[in-house]
């Protein structure tokens, strides 16, 4: 086998996987993911700011940015929280190309 034609093979596979990779990774979009909100580490759960008077958080909250919590699992505690930081995962192409 030639390198030519190694070269195309292999350049070939490698568009492929990065075509896959970028339309299955999610990103975060539609909300600032700097925004930030408050935690409660014990129940797992954040709050936009505006929701937190009517979130039942225990004492041990603490605050974070709205990509950290998710990306640390926690979940919004309510819907007013979504309807505060609305967003939506999308693949890494859509997000860069949108």
């Amino acid at each position: 086998m030639d390198k030519v034609k190694f070269a195309s093979i292999f350049g070939t596979i490698g568009i492929i996987i990065f075509l896959i990779v970028g339309f299955t990774v999610p990103l975060i979009a539609e909300s600032n993911p700097n925004n930030r909100v408050i935690i409660d580490n014990t129940l797992g759960e954040y709050s936009a700011p505006a929701c937190f008077d009517e979130a039942g958080f225990t004492n041990n909250i603490d605050e974070m940015i709205l990509k950290d919590a998710i990306e640390y699992d926690f979940v919004p505690e309510s819907s007013c929280t979504e309807s505060e930081l609305p967003f939506e995962k999308k693949p890494l192409f859509l997000v860069w190309f949108s």
